[in-house]
């Protein structure tokens, strides 16, 4: 649809399977190098219409920093966004990083908030993100 260039604003994907509680890394190993290996795909695909297009990888719902008792974690407030796209100056770090020791750690060992995603997608094209 971007490649046709029908008009397309904006699409949501889902993959899901994130939700671990237990045997963390059992469940999300696999999805990172199925979530990788997509973008990797896309981004190929595209060929010069990535120059267009931005891409934003985030999750609904963050997570603790420690490990439960099932070698899982459980939810939080911390998370992570990842972008990409031909506008996009990447290879860097946005944003106040507070720290993972416990002293710096809110709520029941949460990350602190730093930013809302909300604000970030409904900047589009936020300037820091860009060359």
């Amino acid at each position: 649809m971007i490649k046709a260039r029908v008009g397309l604003e904006a699409v949501s994907l889902d993959l899901e399977g994130w939700d671990s509680h237990f045997t963390q890394s059992t469940i999300m190993d696999p999805l990172m190098t199925q979530l990788a290996r997509g973008l990797e795909a896309f981004y190929l695909d595209m060929g010069r219409e990535i120059d267009h297009t931005t891409v934003i990888v985030m999750t609904e719902f963050g997570r603790r920093v420690q490990e439960n008792s099932s070698f899982g974690t459980d939810h939080g407030c911390g998370g992570v966004m990842f972008l990409m796209g031909g506008g996009i100056r990447g290879e860097r770090f946005l944003g106040k990083w507070p720290g993972l020791s416990a002293d710096l750690l809110t709520g029941p060992g949460d990350l602190q908030v730093v930013h809302n995603y909300r604000n970030s997608l409904r900047a589009g094209t936020h300037a820091a993100w860009r060359r």
